[in-house]
């Protein structure tokens, strides 16, 4: 049986160049797609309200609502990391500041109230100051009002301290605070936190007016990608 065959001519370099382009399109299409559907399944979408976290997150006003994605298959948070928080009323965003096994304690040092950890005073710059003034006081940074709630603790859960009136951090428990330690209702109120209530830590935030297709495209293009798939193992 006779068959014919058509030979043709070898592909032109635009015809190369067509080829590549639309491989290169499918692929990053492709990437896109697999990556948005990574986002969506492994990260909780969660909005923040009030001024508790402020500067860091609602920074341009409590009404003006931050957004931030929790991986919910990573467990693992340490210092300073922000998680979200299911408590019985509703559920809290604030900064880990202890870890089990920590002593924590509010220590005034030259007027100025400061967390202790483990006998020594911490450095918080993230925390909400008032610069009105030209000379920082513990009134300014909020921590005034964090030590009363402190004081209070104390008698409320006498449980939670040691001998020497520091709270103690138990095994799978954290200790976590509010960078505006004005108003936070944070462990200075509940106490430590079991481990199960911690829905995870924060991994990307989506800070207001920030633009939907900005955000992602910074997500995906800028490798914050791969990061998520990364704290999965």
């Amino acid at each position: 049986m006779n068959k014919t065959f058509e030979i043709r001519g070898k592909r032109t370099l635009f015809g190369w160049l067509c080829a590549y382009l639309g491989n290169l399109f499918f692929l990053t299409c492709l990437f896109i797609a697999i990556a948005l559907m990574t986002f969506s399944a492994l990260l909780v979408e969660c909005e923040v309200t009030g001024p508790s976290m402020q500067p860091t997150l609602n920074k341009i006003s409590g009404d003006k609502h931050d957004l931030v994605y929790v991986n919910k298959c990573d467990e693992g948070y340490t210092y300073n990391d922000i998680i979200v928080i299911e408590t019985k009323d509703s559920a809290i965003i604030k900064r880990v500041i202890g870890m089990p096994g920590d002593i924590i304690d509010f220590v005034c040092i030259n007027g100025i109230y400061k967390v202790e950890r483990n006998g020594v005073a911490l450095d918080e710059d993230y925390i909400l100051m008032d610069y009105s003034a030209l000379t920082p006081t513990y009134s300014q940074n909020g921590m005034n009002a964090a030590a009363d709630r402190w004081l209070t603790l104390h008698i409320d859960r006498p449980e939670l301290f040691n001998e020497e009136g520091k709270l103690v951090v138990g095994e799978d428990k954290v200790f976590a605070l509010g960078d505006n330690r004005r108003v936070s209702l944070d462990s200075t109120v509940y106490g430590t936190f079991d481990a199960s209530q911690v829905t995870g830590r924060v991994e990307v935030t989506r800070y207001y007016g920030e633009q939907g297709f900005d955000f992602f495209f910074d997500y995906i293009m800028n490798g914050r990608f791969f990061y998520t798939i990364a704290n999965i193992f």
